[in-house]
This record gives C-alpha cells, structure tokens and sequence, in this order.
C-alpha cells in the first residue's frame, strides 16, 4: 500500500492511499479487470496482493491498482502489462527434438521459449540447453529431475488451453508453419495464397485445372447448381418447380441481359420444349435466317403443335387433322405434292368466305398457308 498526501504533526491531510495487486497469465493476453470488497487489503479472488515472478509456463505478469480517497476505495483499474518473460517478451517455438539441437527457455535475453514433440508428447523447454540423447532428452530430464524439460500434460498449454478452450483471437497469432486439424473459425479469414480443395489461389482468383475439382450446391436431388460437373458441360442448373435462371439489366440500347456467341460449327442456343418469346407493344422480335421445321408424309396424321411446314407426298388420298388445341397465333404451310387428294379437317375458313366449314380439299398443287385464332382455323388470302 502506498499512501500520498500533506503531512503535518497532527497526521495525513488530504491522503490518497493505493493498492496493487498482481496476476500471472501464459500468453499476452491481459486478464479481466478484478473485484473485491470496498475494505483494505482486500485482494480479489484469483490475484496476489505481491509482485509474481513471471516464468516459461506463466511469461506475463498483470498489475492492477486502486484508490482510497475520502475514506471510500475506487474501483480497480484494468490490468495492465507489469512485466514479461525475457526483454521483449519470448516467443513460443514449436520444434521436433533432434540430437544437437540448442534449445531455449525464454530466460532474460533469448528470443524463444522451445516446446518439442517427442516420441507423441510435448514438451516445453525450462532451461537452455543443447539436445543429448540419454542425458537431457525429455524423457529422462523433466522438471523434478535433471530439470531440462516440463511435460507438456502437466502444463497449461497455448495449443489446448487457449486454441481449443478459451478460443485466442487470430490476430494474437503470429505463426510459420502451422498446421491444425479439426479447426472450427467464426470471423474473417484472409488468405492470398494456398489451396481450397483443388482450387488454387491465384491474385484475387480461385482457379481449377481439370474437371476434378467441381462447386456443388445441392438443394436437393432436383433443386441443384454444379460448376465443373463433367467434361463437356461446365454448368448444370436443375430447379424442379422453380426458376433454373433469372437474368434482368436496365440501361440503354447498348445493354444486353444475355448475349451468345458460337463460332464454328456448334449451336449458340439449343432448346427443348415451349418457349416463349414475348414483345411489349414499342417493342419486335428480329430473327435473322428463319428456318421452319419441315414434315413430309404420306398418310394420314393429326396436326402437331411443331410443325411449321407439311409436304404431302401421298399417293392416294389421306386427311390432316386440324388441331383444336393450336396455339393463338399458330401458322402452318401445306404443299401437295403427290397424286392423291388432301382433306384438311377442322374448323376452318377458307379464303374468299366468311363462314366455317369442317373439311376443306386441297386438290391443286398451290401451296396453302393457315393460322390458327384460337379454336379455328383461317386460310390466307391469296395464293402463292
């Protein structure tokens, strides 16, 4: 305890009394600020009222103090660092033992303090030494005996202690070389260089060489995105009930929400199924070397919703069934061109009429073309 103030012969004027107590930790890592009774000499639970050695196992030393003024002490204050193991503070340094090999302890001077991996246990370095087999190896020289070594079970380890219980910050981390297994992070995690799985970092890239090393995202067996899935497809989306792909932009004539190149001989869009291609009023749809899918038969057939052009070849008479359930806006070509008769069932207009009739001859060789409104069928004007 120290006391300050105004000393008269009738005692202390104004006295400012402050006391201080001490706590000794493993690594830099200061302790929580202690608490004890507003009494003197009162040393909170955990802490000692005079000044700790700091040692190898225990390199960091903590002081924290109060005040008494006006007959009412303060609260103590935060620890701070009082003293350390060495100058600056030694470094742990992890080590396989080798015969020869000069190891520290972290005393006054030494930039180190060695923990070694011998024979499947650890061991931390109490007294600097070079490595003999037989005379100061840690198996034969721990603390109590020879005194060269402390097993590392009968000390309060940095890897289990702090790494696995009480969690020390990465940022209070400076290693080489480390390798943990079964690590759980929460936080950030920075890494300019490395492996994730097969894919390596490269600047700001994560790159792959070879179809061995994929990105799942799995939902489910039919809700799925996989990157690198197979050779010859390097992305698959599968979204049963859902939308696979969304792709909106705003911006200009120059804006382009999804834009396909194919050089060679490949295909730039290759589709299965109805699609729709949809042009608001101020708006057209522009495709450039149009081809139609073209059907040749022989007999009769019903119409189907992909065709575009039929050439009868038929050599005797057969009829086409008009589909009731076309599409709006459907068009389909006819060409006779075999000798037998064509019957065109439906519901259909002919050109030059007004009225609907249920079967239509087509017996000349004049290409006919017919669009669908919805549940009939009109013949174009005109013949070409």
């Amino acid at each position: 305890m120290i006391a300050t103030g105004s000393f008269t012969l009738v005692g202390i004027q104004d006295a400012i009394l402050i006391e201080s107590c001490f706590k000794s930790t493993p690594v830099n890592l200061a302790p929580e600020t202690p608490v004890s009774s507003d009494e003197d000499n009162s040393v909170p639970e955990g802490w000692s009222a005079s000044l700790i050695g700091v040692s190898a196992t225990h390199p960091y030393v903590w002081e924290s103090q109060r005040k008494k003024e006006n007959g009412t002490w303060s609260l103590w204050s935060t620890p701070v660092l009082k003293s350390s193991w060495g100058k600056q503070g030694a470094k742990m340094r992890m080590r396989t033992w080798a015969e020869g090999a000069e190891y520290l302890s972290g005393s006054d001077g030494e930039e180190y303090y060695d923990v070694v991996e011998y024979k499947t246990k650890l061991y931390l370095c109490i007294k600097k030494h070079i490595a003999s087999e037989g005379v100061n190896d840690p198996s034969t020289s721990i603390g109590g005996y020879l005194g060269f070594w402390e097993a590392a079970q009968d000390w309060d380890f940095v890897a289990t202690k702090l790494l696995l219980t009480e969690r020390i910050k990465a940022n209070q981390i400076d290693a080489n070389g480390l390798r943990a297994q079964d690590v759980d992070l929460t936080g950030r995690i920075t890494a300019s260089e490395g492996k994730i799985g097969g894919w390596e970092i490269s600047g700001n890239d994560l790159v792959c060489k070879g179809f061995d090393t994929k990105i799942r995202i799995e939902a489910s067996g039919t809700r799925f995105m996989r990157i690198n899935e197979e050779p010859y497809t390097m992305c698959s989306i599968r979204a049963d009930g859902s939308t696979a792909l969304s792709i909106s932009t705003y911006g200009d004539t120059s804006t382009r929400a999804l834009r396909i190149t194919a050089n060679g001989y490949g295909k730039a869009i290759e589709s299965y199924g109805e699609v729709l291609l949809k042009a608001r009023s101020s708006e057209l749809i522009k495709i450039e070397g149009f081809a139609c899918n073209v059907r040749h038969i022989d007999s009769s057939t019903n119409l189907e919703t992909n065709d575009d052009v039929i050439i009868c070849d038929n050599s005797s008479d057969i009829t086409i069934y008009m589909s009731r359930a076309a599409i709006t806006g459907k068009i389909i070509h006819i060409k006779r061109r075999g000798t037998g008769k064509v019957f065109l069932q439906g519901s259909i207009c002919a050109q030059n009429s007004n009225t609907f009739i249920t079967r239509l001859t087509v017996g000349d060789y004049v290409p006919r073309m017919f669009f669908c409104s919805g549940t009939l069928w009109y013949e174009s004007a005109g013949k070409y």
